[in-house]
């Protein structure tokens, strides 16, 4: 696997920017209708910054093969089970009172989705209105 450069990546999003959220379950999408389910981004609860967060990457600046090593290398690396797809969008689709945090960590195109409901039913409902607009790419290695 060869390694990836770090994309020149400005600090604050740009409005026509896209987004990437690498799914580790094979229950988050639907292989055959191509379809991400809301499930692959319902928030955890990050203790170090004590807030519901869901990790997502800008894909500025890169290829679909950049991408997938960027999964392998930082999520893959970090946990299993290993990727099984990830989902694409415009970072547009993350509206109030959700919001983008830019953050780096693990790697510098990292973002949260933040502005999470404690209410798991408001959650669902913020995450079924991303989702229904993100395409589905399968893991190549699949």
């Amino acid at each position: 696997m060869s390694s990836i450069s770090e994309p020149p990546l400005p600090e604050k999003l740009q409005p026509n920017e896209d987004f990437t959220r690498f799914i580790r379950n094979r229950d988050h999408f639907a292989r055959t209708t191509g379809r991400v389910k809301p499930s692959a981004l319902l928030p955890r609860f990050n203790e170090e910054s004590n807030r519901l967060e869901t990790s997502i990457f800008r894909t500025r600046g890169m290829s679909s093969v950049d991408l997938w090593q960027l999964g392998y290398m930082h999520v893959e690396g970090a946990t299993k089970p290993t990727i099984k797809a990830r989902a694409s969008g415009p970072c547009a689709l993350v509206k109030p009172p959700l919001s983008l945090d830019v953050n780096g960590p693990p790697f510098p195109s990292h973002v949260d989705i933040i502005g999470w409901s404690s209410q798991k039913h408001v959650q669902l409902q913020h995450a079924t209105n991303i989702t229904d607009k993100l395409a589905l790419e399968l893991d190549p290695r699949q």
